[in-house]
This record gives structure tokens, sequence and C-alpha cells, in this order.
């Protein structure tokens, strides 16, 4: 047999191979990047977790910083508690999301198919389920952000009293605001350009 003859059987074979490949390591990415949402969600949870925990042991020190007409009433407490406790829920929603997602995605690779591509609806739930996961952990974390402010408030001041409730949310708000406008841009990025 000879060199050209052999090269036109091991190219379509090799080419294949190589398609396959290429669609693991994509595969590998998301199944990579559906692992980090659903530790990151974790650990949010358990802080949320700790946090609701934490108040209903009745160590409340509500306005322990503050004076007079600066101190926070009953609601803000009671506000703490109602956006944590959606704060978890989102984050929960995310991560059971993502790690359906993640399920579906091994499952339907695992499988010793002759596709080399996935079917257009299944890459169209993917995309969905992904966005529908970050969308849960941006709206937690928002919750979460407001939980905080209200617990500022809580223990030093209303926020037009007294520069220290500024002083620690605004750093808080600031940073979580950069963090999300980087995690909307990655995810709105890799959906559009997926």
């Amino acid at each position: 047999m000879n060199a050209a003859r052999l090269r036109e059987m091991v190219t379509p074979a090799r080419e294949a191979l190589e398609v396959r490949l290429d669609a693991q390591a994509g595969t590998d990415v998301h199944i990579q990047a559906l692992d980090m949402v659903i530790n990151v969600n974790a650990l949010f949870t358990a802080a949320v977790f700790i946090g609701i925990a934490y108040r209903s042991t009745g160590s409340s020190g509500a306005n322990d910083g503050a004076s007079g007409g600066c101190r926070a009433g009953p609601d803000k407490e009671r506000s703490v508690l109602v956006m944590e406790v959606v704060a978890f829920a989102c984050y929960l929603f995310s991560s059971l999301v993502a790690q359906g997602i993640k399920l579906n995605f091994l499952l339907l690779h695992s499988k010793k198919q002759e596709q080399q591509q996935q079917p257009a609806s299944q890459a169209r739930l993917l995309r969905l389920g992904m966005l529908a996961s970050a969308l849960g952990t941006v709206i937690g974390t928002l919750f979460l952000t407001l939980s905080l402010v209200s617990f500022v408030q809580l223990r030093l001041g209303l926020l037009n009293c007294t520069a220290w409730p500024w002083a620690a949310t605004l750093p808080l708000v600031l940073m979580v605001s950069l963090g999300l406008l980087v995690f909307i841009s990655s995810v709105l990025y890799s959906f559009l350009a997926d």
C-alpha cells in the first residue's frame, strides 16, 4: 500500500478525532465553569445560612453603635431576615440549576454517539440554563448586599445619621457592584459568543 493511499484513509479518521477532542475540550470547560458556579454559590449559601442561624439565636445586638433617633426599628431587623432568606433561595436555585445542567451535560456526552455536535435545542437549553443560574446568583448577591446594608444600620445606626454606617456600606456596595459588573459581563460574553 502506498503512502498517498494510506494518507487518504487516515485523514478523515484523524479529522473526526480532532472534532471529538475539540468537543470534549468544550465540554470540560463548561463542566469546570458549572463547578465554579456551584462552589461559589455553596460558599454564599453557607454564609447566608450562618447569618440566618446567628440572627435566630436571639443575639440581635441591634443598634449597638446608634443613639437616639438614629436607631433602626424592628422593621429593619425583619427586613434583614427576609433578605437573607431570599438570598439563600436564589443561591440554592442557582446551584440546583447549575448542578442539573452539569448532570445533563455529563449524561449527554458520556454516551458514545456518532454525532459530533449537540442538537440545536440542547445547546439552547444549556445556554438558557446557564443564564438562569447566573441570574439566580446575581439576584442572590443583590439581596445579600441589601441584607448587609440593613445589618450595618442595625449595628451602627441609620445611614442618614452618622458617617459610620456609610464607612461600612460604601465599600461593600462599590466592591459588590464592581464584582457583579465583571460577572455579568463575563456571563453575557459567554452567552453571546458561544
